[in-house]
């Protein structure tokens, strides 16, 4: 799995979900919902759900996604 770098950016608001984090970075990336689902290897839906917060993501699929965007666990999950 590919790594993405992820430049430094002044979001004009802080994420305060998880779900927010995810959007925000996936957002940085230039990607689509479907292209993260694709270099993660989860479906669109479930990353959807992720970034609405309808869904949190079992530990493999969180620490994938953390270690694709390069952010610790420790600030996804505060």
């Amino acid at each position: 799995m590919a790594c993405v770098q992820i430049r430094v950016v002044q979001w004009d608001e802080k994420p305060d979900t998880m779900g927010a984090k995810f959007r925000c970075l996936r957002k940085d990336a230039g990607l689509t919902q479907i292209q993260l689902a694709e270099k993660v290897g989860l479906s669109p839906k479930t990353v959807q759900s992720i970034e609405l917060n309808v869904y949190s993501p079992c530990w493999l699929n969180f620490t994938k996604l953390a270690k694709f965007f390069g952010v610790s666990l420790d600030w996804l999950a505060e």
